[in-house]
């Protein structure tokens, strides 16, 4: 049974991610919609699955305690956006609440962020306020935000 579940762990940032937590000792599954694996990483399991599917998430954060999302997505239409990163954040925090994680990090964006004041970018000026007049993703990364 995996400890750390990784959405998104055959990814840039996820496969590092699960290396290092695996040479900490760790034991991992990592989640993805393809099942690519991590050579020279013959410990982790793999399990496929879709953030955009409720059941397939309940099954994959299983015996979990702690879940890093870094799962993309989106496509051709808001539809698939909305899909992925909206529902798959809802999805994903439904799943660890129903099996009791006791630590989720979501990997969100700078994308997120109000961009209208110029200078320097921080978080302190939080989510655009507009996100209707933002890119797909940046409409979406603000969404799921919400929804966590």
């Amino acid at each position: 049974m995996a400890e750390i579940v990784v959405i998104g762990g055959s990814g840039f940032i996820g496969r590092h991610l699960v290396r290092r937590l695996v040479e900490g000792g760790a034991k991992v599954r990592v989640v993805s919609r393809s099942a690519g694996t991590i050579p020279d990483l013959p410990a982790v399991e793999y399990v496929t699955a879709a953030v955009g599917n409720t059941a397939e998430m309940l099954k994959a954060l299983e015996g979990s305690r702690e879940v890093y999302h870094l799962a993309a997505g989106g496509g051709a239409n808001w539809a698939d956006f909305e899909r992925d990163f909206v529902a798959g954040a809802h999805n994903v925090a439904e799943a660890c609440r129903q099996h009791g994680v006791r630590r989720l990090v979501y990997a969100s964006s700078i994308a997120v962020l109000y961009l209208g004041d110029g200078g320097i970018i921080t978080e302190v000026a939080g989510v655009d306020p507009k996100p209707a007049a933002r890119s797909a993703y940046a409409r979406a990364k603000i969404a799921a935000e919400g929804v966590l």
